[in-house]
């Protein structure tokens, strides 16, 4: 895994480890922390444009769940 991401593998693997409480490979820590970056991405770049449409250049609580809920109907 490159070093460009936010989340580290470790985190994933903790995240995957407490969650499921089983014995977690590498490959599945590292696929999980892509998967939250892509999808924290495209989570931001939405709250983002919900924001700027409010005139706001901050992005609040709302902006987020919004974001998330477009976006669930997509990842479906």
């Amino acid at each position: 895994m490159s070093n460009d991401t936010e989340f580290s593998t470790n985190a994933g693997h903790k995240l995957l480890k407490n969650h499921t409480n089983k014995r977690v490979s590498e490959d599945a820590a590292d696929n999980l922390v892509e998967i939250l970056e892509e999808n924290g991405l495209e989570i931001a770049e939405q709250a983002k444009e919900f924001a700027e449409a409010a005139g706001r250049k901050t992005v609040r609580k709302e902006d987020i769940r919004r974001a998330v809920r477009s976006l669930e109907e997509i990842w479906r």
